[in-house]
């Protein structure tokens, strides 16, 4: 596969051709190239959102890292039958680039109890949603995302979510490719969420409330109350969870432990419990 210069990337964009960032959504978000669209090729789904989103009929540029991941995704697309990949360019090769903030997810948290939070957009499938979601999100598949754009507003900030990060980065390329500036992408999703908020990745059940703030997910085994977390006590936990790591120490912990039973979220509590038992 041919390594073009800026020149010829310029000219091929000109001509209206694909750039399909094949680089992890870190990389991506990092700086990029105007509306590009980002599908990692090490995701065994890459064929897949490929062939949902990239335009067979028009010519393909390559982002990469390297020409051994660039003739990987020339190798997956022509199974498919994408044969008309022009070539890649590295991204240290582009001239102007762009960028989309990664989230960890402490960060997402914290923001979601700011008075200034941002609009969740939750991408993953259907079943996913229904097995457990942040209350407040909005759910588009990620599918049924270029014909849903006119349902999101492009002057509030958007924090786009799914299962790991990768469909999320895919959804916030084609966002930024439709004119939204203020996007930010969650690296790790929800699996990230679940392992911030309560420790664990699996064995979980979710509970679906009324409430205005966010789902609670605990474990199906656990004899804790079901409870939804509003958004002070989402961002008090992610605090005490960031001092509690910087110090060392397990007395944010005993004292975060000791607010949320004053504030009468006793699973919160417990749980906060079990992060200083983990610490100590």
């Amino acid at each position: 596969i041919a390594r073009l210069r800026l020149a010829e990337y310029d000219t091929l964009k000109q001509k209206g051709a694909t750039t399909l960032d094949v680089r992890p959504g870190e990389l991506f978000g990092g700086g990029h190239a105007a509306d590009s669209l980002n599908i990692g090729i090490a995701n065994p789904s890459f064929s897949i959102w490929s062939g949902f989103f990239v335009n067979p009929d028009l010519p393909i540029v390559l982002v990469a890292e390297n020409d051994t991941q660039a003739q990987q995704a020339q190798l997956e697309l022509a199974r498919i039958g994408f044969d008309l990949v022009e070539g890649f360019i590295t991204a240290d090769d582009l001239g102007e680039k762009q960028q989309i903030a990664q989230l960890e997810v402490g960060d997402f948290l914290a923001s979601l109890a700011s008075p200034q939070h941002p609009i969740v957009l939750d991408v993953r499938s259907s079943a996913e949603w229904n097995e457990d979601h942040l209350e407040s999100a909005i759910h588009i598949p990620l599918p049924e995302l270029p014909g849903r754009i006119g349902e999101l507003s492009r002057k509030a900030p958007l924090t786009v979510l799914c299962g790991s990060g990768y469909r999320s980065s895919i959804a916030t390329s084609l966002l930024e490719s439709e004119g939204f500036e203020r996007l930010s992408n969650v690296m790790g999703g929800m699996q990230a969420v679940r392992q911030h908020i309560l420790g664990f990745t699996s064995g979980y059940r979710s509970t679906n409330t009324q409430a205005g703030g966010f789902c609670f997910i605990q474990r199906a085994s656990s004899g804790l109350a079901s409870a939804s977390v509003s958004p002070w006590l989402l961002g008090l936990r992610c605090w005490f969870s960031v001092m509690a790591k910087r110090a060392r120490s397990t007395a944010f912990w005993t004292c975060g432990e000791k607010l949320m039973t004053l504030a009468g979220n006793w699973s919160f509590a417990a749980n906060v419990k079990k992060s200083a038992s983990r610490m100590g």
